[in-house]
């Protein structure tokens, strides 16, 4: 089973066709859904800029999701595919385009996975991975390292993703039940990733006036509980 994974995600971060990326995205998604042993929503809808999935009749068992990200050679493949550095050159460094292409997979799969399982994606079991992959000690897992370490903001394609990433991630949080441990989590990632950025800053405070939801008052008060103390 682990050479099954360790085989996908690599093709899923290494693939250079750009719909074969697409389509290991969507499978990889669908699988941690199905493998879910909470399910807080029904299912995601076009308003949210996901495609409907039916839910299978009994929650899964968690297996997928532990071997993602509680297999320290998964999810250090993972971390060492979306990240440049003297790592990569064990590994044959990739190209810009490839590093791109990866980074922007990642980004893409994320927003959905923190409806089914916000906690496996903020925290992590191997900081040292993120040290070695990313020059940082962040203890807060997968998702602090695509928002904050790992996009080269001066790259303006990656940087237009990534803002990307900010809108779906916070809108797609709409669909799920209101928690502390939620409204915790996205303030401190707001506080981390808007230090020396107004951009974040300004495009996470400005969404509710861009929204095109029927739920832009919902959006605007998780927005605020998110921004202020």
């Amino acid at each position: 089973m682990k050479d099954v994974i360790t085989s996908f995600v690599t093709l899923w971060l290494s693939a250079p066709w750009v719909d074969v990326g697409e389509l290991a995205t969507e499978v990889l998604g669908d699988l941690l859904m199905v493998d879910s042993p909470d399910w807080p929503i029904e299912g995601l809808d076009e308003s949210s800029h996901e495609p409907i999935r039916i839910l299978p009749t009994t929650p899964g068992q968690g297996f997928m999701w532990r071997r993602i990200f509680h297999d320290r050679d998964v999810y250090g493949l993972v971390l060492s595919l979306c990240s440049d550095g003297p790592h990569q050159s064990a590994l044959g460094r990739p190209n810009h385009q490839q590093l791109s292409l990866a980074q922007g997979r990642l980004l893409s799969l994320l927003p959905r996975l923190s409806v089914y399982n916000l906690g496996a994606l903020t925290k992590t079991h191997f900081p040292d991975l993120h040290q070695q992959y990313m020059n940082s000690e962040a203890p807060d897992g997968l998702l602090y390292f695509a928002a904050i370490h790992m996009v080269d903001k001066e790259d303006s394609l990656m940087l237009s993703l990534l803002i990307d990433f900010v809108e779906r991630l916070i809108k797609i949080q709409l669909v799920t039940p209101p928690s502390k441990f939620k409204t915790d989590t996205f303030r401190n990632l707001y506080r981390t990733m808007v230090q020396n950025d107004d951009r974040v800053e300004n495009l996470i405070k400005t969404l509710p006036d861009c929204a095109e939801t029927e739920n832009v008052d919902e959006l605007r008060q998780f927005i605020y509980d998110i921004t202020n103390d």
